[in-house]
C-alpha cells in the first residue's frame, strides 16, 4: 500500500538523513506554503503528505530513499552522528591535558630592544667557574637556574650597556660565541647565554664600545683591568 504521509522525522530520513532544522527550514519557505498536519493522538508528531515530501525533494534536488531504506538512511545518519560526538569528546579531553601542562614559552629576547629589557628582573648572576660550549650545541634538559659564572646574552648587554643586537652580530660572523640551552629564569626560558670565559671575551671586544660601562657585579669580567681581561 503506497504511504500517503509521513512524519517529519521519516522525511529527513528520505530526503537523505538532513537535520531537523534543515528540513523545518525547507517546509517553511516552501512555495506554496506547506501545512504539516498533528498527530490526534500524540501532538508531538507532525506529518506532512507524500505530494509535499516530492516537492521538497525536488526543490531540493534530492533523491527520495525508497521507504523500506528511508529507516537505514536514518540508522546511518545516526551512527555518523555518534562517531562525530566521540571525535569532538576525543578531541576535547585532548585539549584539556594540553592546557593542563606546564608553559615553557620565550619571549623572543632578539627582538626586544634595551627599554623593554629595563623592564626584564632577572637575578643577579655570581660569575664564578667557567664552562665554555660552541654555538648551537645540543640543548641540555630544562633546568630552573642559569648555571654558575653563566648569565643571559640579553642581561649582559643591559648590564653593559652594549645594544643586543650588536651582540648577536658579533655571534652571528663568529666573533662571538654564546652557549645554546633552556633555562627557566623566573617566568622567563633563557635560551641564549654566555659562560664566564664566553663574557670575558666579550668584555675585550666591546670595551671601548662608545655606550658600555660596567656592571654592579664585582666579580664580572668586566671589572678586571684591560691587563687582565
Amino acid at each position: 500500500m503506497e504511504r500517503t504521509r509521513y512524519t517529519i522525522s521519516e522525511a529527513r530520513a528520505a530526503l537523505g538523513g538532513i537535520d531537523a532544522k534543515t528540513i523545518l527550514d525547507w517546509i517553511e519557505k516552501a512555495t506554496p506554503k506547506i501545512v504539516p498536519t498533528i498527530d490526534k493522538r500524540d501532538q508531538r508528531r507532525k506529518f506532512i503528505s507524500a505530494a509535499d515530501l516530492g516537492r521538497l525533494a525536488d526543490e531540493h534536488e534530492r533523491q527520495l530513499a525508497p521507504l523500506d531504506d528511508a529507516p537505514r538512511t536514518m540508522a546511518a545518519a545516526l551512527a555518523v552522528i555518534a562517531r562525530q560526538t566521540e571525535t569532538i569528546a576525543a578531541l576535547q579531553a585532548r585539549v584539556t591535558a594540553l592546557e593542563a601542562r606546564p608553559t615553557l614559552t620565550a619571549p623572543h629576547y632578539a627582538a626586544q630592544t634595551d627599554e623593554t629589557m629595563k623592564d626584564t628582573n632577572y637575578p643577579a648572576q655570581s660569575h664564578v667557574g667557567a664552562a665554555v660550549a660552541r654555538r648551537f650545541s645540543p640543548s641540555p634538559s630544562v633546568s630552573y637556574a642559569l648555571p654558575d659564572g653563566m648569565i643571559a646574552v640579553e642581561r649582559f648587554a643591559h648590564q653593559q650597556g652594549v645594544p643586543v643586537q650588536t651582540l648577536r652580530n658579533a655571534i652571528e660572523d663568529g666573533r662571538l660565541t654564546e652557549t645554546h640551552g633552556e633555562w627557566k629564569v623566573q617566568r622567563a626560558t633563557v635560551r641564549h647565554a654566555f659562560t664566564w670565559e664566553q663574557q670575558r671575551q666579550a668584555v675585550i671586544t666591546y670595551r671601548s664600545h662608545a655606550r658600555w660601562s660596567p656592571c654592579d657585579q664585582p666579580d664580572c669580567p668586566c671589572h678586571a683591568s684591560a691587563a687582565d681581561a
